[in-house]
């Protein structure tokens, strides 16, 4: 069972993978190489059944199992799955909640890259998932006496308009899937951030302890930017899709490895991502992503659901995952479009061999 929610560790204790909350447990699930049914788990939850799921980011305590259990989340179960989100960042608002912890809200920022998760919720609980954010939808505002345990129960729910729903673009997700325009709780119409020297104070940069004695002493504070349209109304169907594969080395077209995944793919073209490509001295390149460096390669798309989950299995066999790589998720460019895309990195417990400083393989 998990442990009561503790405001002071706010955002809260993350899952170790992904994983269902169901009736006050916390179960591992596999994830699958189907959009369709992207998880496998040995319960029977109702979120698990086929279309049942919807999808939001959790970039807070709705990220936290001890936080769904309190909010009721729990009964039909809520999927927790690793996720990918860029030019968003958690940061922490200028109140706090009933319940007495300083929340975080999203603010839009070029730069950044925030590695997070997504809730997926029954399509029946989404009501009482808005409540609990006090979503103003369709509008009026949400009832803050009817809640996920009852009435009364204020303590899981914000105050009315304190979130509004919106769509933040492309999430990469479990580094497998695509949530192509993901929905997620942004700042209402009064929401205020706290601001530290040099922009706001983001999570995890800063902790509970220190948004919470900014509070206390009237730290300097702005309005929330305000940067989507609310969706106004029910919340849209917003299902997974494939990611593209980017292929950096013998598995692009030419490459002696082409053959295993050509009957699978459409090439959609050249790209590169930040990162350094080496090389490994046994005949294949290895990549390591991040950094200043840069790795190109070409970026190719399952024809369909069922060419994408055998895509996935032959990749990962070839690749030797997790030995030799790892499967992840990276930014890459195609003609000037930024775009997630599934790419296998160099295991980092190995070393990568000799770097290619025009970061292309050329066997």
């Amino acid at each position: 069972m998990t442990a009561p929610f503790d405001p002071a560790t706010y955002p809260g204790a993350r899952s170790e993978g992904p994983a269902v909350v169901h009736q006050g447990r916390v179960e591992p699930v596999a994830v699958t190489g189907s959009a369709d049914t992207p998880v496998h788990a040995d319960v029977a939850a109702p979120v698990l059944e086929p279309d049942c799921v919807r999808w939001c980011l959790a970039y807070g305590s709705n990220a936290s199992p001890p936080r769904l259990v309190a909010k009721g989340l729990d009964e039909r179960g809520a999927l927790l799955l690793p996720a990918v989100v860029a030019r968003w960042l958690p940061a922490f608002e200028a109140r706090r909640t009933r319940y007495g912890a300083v929340p975080l809200t999203l603010v839009p920022d070029r730069a950044a890259v925030t590695r997070t998760w997504v809730l997926g919720v029954h399509a029946d609980d989404v009501a009482r998932l808005d409540r609990s954010e006090g979503r103003v939808a369709g509008g009026a505002a949400c009832d803050p006496g009817r809640v996920a345990h009852g009435e009364g129960d204020s303590e899981v729910v914000a105050p009315p308009g304190a979130y509004d729903l919106g769509a933040i673009g492309a999430v990469a997700v479990a580094d497998r899937f695509l949530l192509e325009d993901a929905l997620a709780y942004l700042p209402g119409p009064s929401a205020r951030v706290q601001v530290v020297a040099g922009g706001w104070r983001t999570w995890p940069e800063s902790d509970q302890a220190a948004a919470a004695s900014h509070v206390a002493g009237s730290g300097p504070t702005q309005p929330a930017p305000r940067a989507v349209e609310p969706l106004v109304g029910p919340w849209p169907r917003t299902p997974l899709t494939d990611l593209p594969l980017l292929v950096y080395g013998t598995l692009q077209p030419g490459g002696r490895a082409w053959d295993r995944i050509s009957d699978l793919v459409e090439v959609v073209g050249p790209a590169a991502t930040a990162g350094r490509l080496h090389d490994t001295g046994h005949g294949w390149p290895a990549a390591v992503f991040g950094g200043s460096g840069i790795v190109r390669g070409t970026l190719v798309v399952a024809r369909d659901h069922a060419s994408g989950v055998e895509l996935v299995r032959r990749a990962d066999a070839y690749e030797a995952v997790p030995d030799l790589f790892i499967r992840t998720t990276a930014s890459v460019t195609t003609d000037e479009e930024h775009r997630w895309a599934v790419a296998y990195a160099w295991n980092p417990k190995r070393r990568p061999g000799a770097p290619l400083p025009r970061g292309r393989w050329c066997p």
